[in-house]
């Protein structure tokens, strides 16, 4: 697969969704033939807003499973229907159909920005969609390799309407109110449709070689479904001559008074930045082993660092607009655009792991912008996660709105661990005594740190065990955490779960080489002595005989007096780098075993076998995912097994845009929920980047 370095073709072959791209907060959508499916934009009152060709979520349908799935099915659907949504087209000679027929042939230039190139006649296309300065723009040149002029109908418009995003979880647990629907549309000048229950505002401005163009005046309004508006202009293509059409979005709570003094579209052109900020295809596809099989590597690491730089790092400010409050990481911007602590860590992994190797993976000169860019989002975010992100129960929820609210006010207990962790080796990477901002760094993590940290391991010994169990041998407290959900979302059965005081270890012992830099005045918990306590109960009273195998085996829950559900699930990524961690030995035989247990049929519910992609999934979701591949992945590189068959599968699995799924179909590959998700393509990365000289 030969890619050029600057213009990244989709993946042939591979199943197709959505193009999607975005940037500092504003994300959008395309169909397969340009049409817009969704534009996202980042609002301080309601965390997202989108204006979309389909109607607003029902708050009625928020607990309604099957619902929920036909409705994120939706721009999957509308991608191959080459009439949906909104937007702008051209058709030579005045027929419509004709701009229709040809392929449209897609790249991401720069690795970030939707492109294709299509031929009508005489006539060639180049197509393009960036994200500058809060705006969205689209544009096609049009150029006449004819001998004779033609003539070139261009059309505007479609189905609109803006609404607070969706959320459409399959197990909520928390308030999400869906505000009255009111759109009013007025097209003149500009097309301007409000939405006065959202207080935001979508404007469109529709330009021909930069000159603004007025619109068919018309005024709607609707409380129901999205508003219709279509206006189309003929002009003339002499041969050799191009022309440049273009339309720009904005969307927010600001309205722009007027479009003539925004920047004219080439300037907003000009303006657009790379989310990929400097990486070298041809360089990283060398790093990743060369080849075809370095090439489709690289290309999914690529789009999984745009995906998560350019869709899912979303700038956050107060109403005013003025205070900056971090950086949100959203799960995915199309159905789920809310904050996971669980989710975040794995995300920002692959910034920190391709972090080392910038001067080795970026465009000559480009490693120090690189290095700026992936800094200032590990940095913001945990200014969003410790400062914004609200704790009223005094512990993180499961999820946040992007404003910082809590959506799901449930306690987990790894979601607790995250932030502390994502701390800790923030400071081993960027205050260690030899990093040039040193002292700096220092005096961040020290004002994050200070009340936080002892304050969230207080709130954390309110869920300690509590006389619930036999205690330990010499009678004393038990250091075992409670937890009302696993990291699959899902109620437990038992109190205590196993890859949660994984992740909980790791944290306490992370914290402590913090500690020790910071001094006790910041963090004075005596960490180091919690990590030995919490480790030494793990092993007591999580091993156990699994009662079909008769070997031992981590239990995934326990009571601690003598109950315990056996089971495995792909979101339970700290069970399979336990001794990349240090909690276990790599030889360890009840690691083995458990992970032995967990990919065969005898984990029922979270092994999905049969059919050639049959694998690791969860009982959330009850098909293979990708996620357990990636855990397969890490599993046999720690290992030094072969893992040809894992990426060969994966390889299978990847979407026509690098991107990973939530689940698969187990026979065919393709995809059975959720085209959006970037923890997937973000683990399997930074496995592939730590563990490159294992394939």
């Amino acid at each position: 697969m030969a890619i050029d370095a600057d213009a990244l073709p989709l993946l042939p072959g591979h199943q197709h969704k959505t193009l999607d791209f975005g940037s500092a907060g504003v994300t959008a959508s395309l169909s397969q033939y340009g049409r817009f499916l969704s534009i996202f934009s980042a609002d301080p009152i309601h965390g997202q807003v989108v204006v979309a060709p389909w109607e607003q979520f029902p708050e009625d349908k928020l607990y309604d499973q099957s619902y929920v799935r036909q409705y994120r099915a939706l721009p999957v659907k509308a991608a191959v229907d080459h009439e949906a949504g909104f937007g702008m087209s051209l058709a030579v000679g005045g027929d419509d159909s004709a701009a229709t027929t040809s392929e449209k042939k897609w790249s991401f230039a720069e690795g970030s920005w939707p492109t294709s190139r299509a031929s009508v006649d005489s006539v060639t296309t180049i197509e393009q969609y960036v994200v500058a300065n809060g705006m969205v723009l689209h544009t096609i040149r049009a150029t006449n390799h004819g001998d004779t002029a033609l003539p070139v109908t261009a059309s505007f418009g479609g189905l609109f309407s803006v609404h607070r995003a969706p959320y459409t979880q399959l197990t909520p647990q928390g308030i999400c109110t869906i505000p009255d629907f009111d759109n009013t549309l007025v097209a003149g000048k500009t097309l301007v449709i409000h939405n006065r229950h959202l207080g935001v505002t979508l404007q469109a401005g529709w330009y021909v070689d930069d000159e603004l163009q007025p619109l068919d005046p018309v005024s709607l309004n609707t409380d129901t479904g999205p508003l219709e508006y279509r206006c189309a202009t003929t002009c003339y293509i002499a041969p050799a001559e191009e022309r440049v059409f273009s339309v720009v979005y904005s969307l927010g709570r600001s309205a722009v008074a007027d479009l003539e003094s925004l920047p004219l579209p080439r300037d907003l052109a000009a303006s657009a930045n790379s989310s990929l900020q400097g990486l070298s295809f041809p360089r990283l596809a060398a790093f990743l082993g060369g080849g075809d099989r370095g090439d489709a590597l690289a290309y999914i690491v690529l789009r999984n660092v745009d995906y998560l730089v350019g869709c899912c790092a979303i700038p956050v400010k107060d109403v005013d607009g003025d205070n900056d409050r971090g950086v949100c990481i959203i799960a995915d911007h199309q159905c789920l655009p809310l904050g996971w602590n669980r989710d975040n860590y794995w995300q920002l992994r692959l910034l920190y792991d391709l972090y080392p190797h910038l001067n080795a993976v970026c465009v000559p000169g480009a490693a120090e912008m690189a290095r700026r860019r992936f800094h200032h989002i590990l940095k913001a975010h945990l200014r969003w996660v410790f400062d914004t992100a609200q704790r009223p129960h005094g512990y993180w929820a499961r999820s946040f709105f992007v404003n910082g609210e809590p959506k799901d006010a449930v306690f987990q207990l790894d979601q607790q661990c995250y932030p502390l962790l994502e701390l800790a080796e923030y400071a081993a990477h960027f205050a260690s005594p030899d990093s040039p901002d040193a002292d700096a760094e220092l005096a961040f993590i020290s004002k994050l740190a200070t009340g936080s940290v002892d304050t969230v391991l207080t709130m954390l010994r309110d869920h300690q065990w509590s006389g619930d169990g036999n205690g330990d041998s010499d009678g004393e407290q038990l250091w075992l955490f409670k937890t009302d959900e696993t990291p699959a979302d899902d109620e437990v059965a038992f109190p205590y779960h196993f890859s949660s005081h994984v992740v909980l270890w790791r944290t306490l012992s992370s914290l402590a080489k913090l500690q020790r830099a910071v001094g006790p005045c910041v963090i004075s918990t005596p960490v180091d002595e919690w990590a030995t306590r919490v480790r030494n109960d793990t092993l007591s009273h999580f091993v156990t005989t699994h009662p079909t195998t008769g070997k031992n085996m981590f239990a995934y829950l326990t009571s601690t007096t003598g109950q315990y559900q056996f089971y495995h699930d792909a979101n339970d990524l700290p069970t399979a780098l336990a001794p990349s961690w240090g909690f276990c030995a790599l030889d360890s035989q009840t690691w083995h075993n458990t992970l032995a247990f967990g990919f065969s049929t005898a984990n029922t519910d979270g092994f999905y076998p049969g059919g050639k992609y049959g694998g690791l999934g969860s009982v959330h979701t009850r098909d293979p995912w990708p996620l357990g591949e990636g855990q397969r992945l890490v599993i046999k590189a720690q290992l030094h097994q072969d893992v040809s068959e894992v990426i060969n599968r994966l390889l299978v699995q990847v979407q026509w845009d690098g991107l990973f799924s939530e689940a698969v179909d187990r026979h065919t590959g393709v995809v059975t929920s959720k085209h959006w998700f970037s923890w997937p393509g973000s683990f399997v990365s930074s496995a592939l980047i730590n563990y490159r000289d294992r394939y």
